[in-house]
């Protein structure tokens, strides 16, 4: 094995990653559970990324934020659970369903288009049009 360091990137030459991460685990250095948690983390937060609203604690100890809901006037609808992982794992079903997101993004275009419709009416009747 020859090992190549410079300033940037290490390389390791005849040996390919599949190999030595076969070894790595083979070995019991790296244990695939914990990958697959880490893998699992880290899909989680990059949902709640998306997320717009925030989670906050109420006085009462419960964990709330908001949640997109085109059937309600503001768009979105308050939920309450017991525990932020409870709200955290309510919000990312909401923002993984592509379903929901769909009809999400039709609702928002529908929206918005109401609202140039109204805008459009409402500049024509201030020209007298």
């Amino acid at each position: 094995m020859i090992v190549k360091e410079n300033k940037t990137e290490t390389t390791i030459k005849n040996y390919d990653a599949q190999e030595m991460l076969q070894y790595l685990i083979m070995s019991g250095r790296i244990d695939l559970s914990n990958v697959q948690n880490e893998i699992e983390m880290d899909k989680r937060d990059k949902i709640l990324e998306q997320h717009k609203y925030p989670i906050w604690q109420g006085s009462n100890a419960r964990w709330y934020t908001y949640l997109l809901d085109d059937t309600k006037k503001n768009g979105r609808k308050q939920i309450a659970k017991s525990t932020k992982e409870k709200v955290e794992d309510a919000s990312s079903r909401t923002v993984r369903n592509p379903k929901r997101q769909k009809q999400i993004r039709q609702s928002q275009k529908m929206k918005w288009q109401k609202f140039l419709k109204r805008l459009t009416r409402s500049c024509r009747r201030h020209r007298g049009i």
